[in-house]
């Protein structure tokens, strides 16, 4: 919408500067200064037309490349604005009134100075001083409170930069898939994104499986939800070992099942980042039943589901990091971090997914 609209702008701006080309004016006649401030008002207002719109132009090349759209900006900047300058010097030229042109430049200088190093400024910040933001996706169907917060505009303000795959069905061989599922899957498709959440597809192709397990190999980042990939078509048994292609390795813990509840989100490690601003809370919904696995995993409980204060035998893990998958008997590599949550993160705090992404967050 926005795009449209700076498109429409530089339509309008465009006509608008065709047509004061065609206004003649005689020499040193009020007319000819009318001309004057017309021709220099709508170069001006063309340039700063397609400035809005190749700076959208260069956020849907970094959209779809994952370069730092910022430094499109700053060369399509510097063209236009050279531009701008030949149409007010051609402007001039056009003049021989030279105290009419001493009267514009005394009284644009003030604006065009603060217009300068106004955007001077926000260039070199956001070249140099502010973090690219944490590209997110989703391989799945994320919840409507979930996708709803994850392009919200406080997380956008945060450095969340969500990007969603695919949210369009499609038939495969008379069944509805989602599309978004057949991108994850195609080699190399994760690579532009920092952290992938994996949640509310319980069945996962073998393609989609290696391909999160390249993506975790090479560094990337991942936040598994509840029974999320769990069940590979065509193949007996459930769990993310079902599939033995290592992705396991990147889970801190063992699927038994789902479960209803009603019960308490008590919060085990207390300092974690994630927590901020969190307190426990009372839960009911459906959870992914899990176990975690041994130390030697290196999983680490950060929340549980309870009605104690301790964890018990009869608690159940709310969210478990990992961050060491092991070579061999004496090698452990880390890597991620990655997390697992047993819940939907749309059902509970948008302030914990928040604190969630942003530790995940270089």
């Amino acid at each position: 919408m926005v795009a449209a609209s700076n498109l429409a702008l530089l339509l309008i701006s465009g006509v608008y500067y065709s047509v004061s080309r065609l206004v003649g004016g005689k020499k040193n006649s009020f007319r000819c200064q009318t001309f004057l401030l017309s021709r220099v008002f709508s170069a001006g207002a063309l340039g700063f037309a397609c400035a809005l719109f190749l700076n959208d132009v260069c956020n849907i090349i970094s959209y779809f490349t994952g370069a730092y759209s910022n430094f499109f900006s700053i060369t399509v900047g510097l063209a236009v604005f050279a531009l701008v300058l030949y149409a007010v010097y051609r402007t001039i030229a056009l003049v021989h009134s030279f105290e009419l042109v001493k009267a514009l430049v005394v009284f644009f200088l003030p604006f065009f100075l603060l217009y300068f190093l106004f955007f001077s400024l926000s260039w070199l910040y956001l070249a140099y001083f502010a973090q690219q933001g944490l590209r997110v996706t989703v391989v799945g169907e994320p919840s409507e409170n979930l996708e709803e917060w994850l392009g919200s505009e406080m997380f956008e303000l945060s450095g969340i930069d969500y990007r969603p795959l695919s949210s369009e069905k499609i038939q495969v061989d008379g069944v509805e898939v989602d599309h978004g599922m057949i991108i994850a899957g195609v080699p190399g498709m994760l690579d532009s994104f920092d952290v992938v959440i994996v949640s509310g597809a319980e069945r996962c192709n073998r393609n989609v499986l290696d391909e999160l397990k390249r993506y975790l190999d090479e560094g990337g980042k991942m936040i598994l939800v509840g029974n999320a990939c769990t069940r590979v078509p065509e193949m007996e048994g459930v769990g993310w070992n079902v599939w033995d292609n290592g992705f396991d390795d990147y889970v801190p813990v063992r699927f038994v099942g789902t479960h209803e509840i009603e019960s308490k989100f008590q919060i085990f490690d207390i300092n974690h980042p994630a927590f901020n601003g969190v307190t426990n809370f009372d839960f009911a919904g459906t959870i992914a039943v899990v176990e975690l696995k041994d130390e030697e995993h290196h999983s680490r409980l950060l929340a549980f589901f309870s009605e104690t204060d301790s964890y018990s035998v009869d608690a159940k893990p709310a969210i478990v990091e990992h961050r060491c998958v092991w070579i061999n008997e004496n090698t452990c590599r880390a890597f991620g971090p990655a997390y697992y949550v047993a819940f939907d993160l749309g059902l509970t705090s948008r302030e914990m997914l928040q604190n969630i992404l942003l530790s995940l967050k270089e």
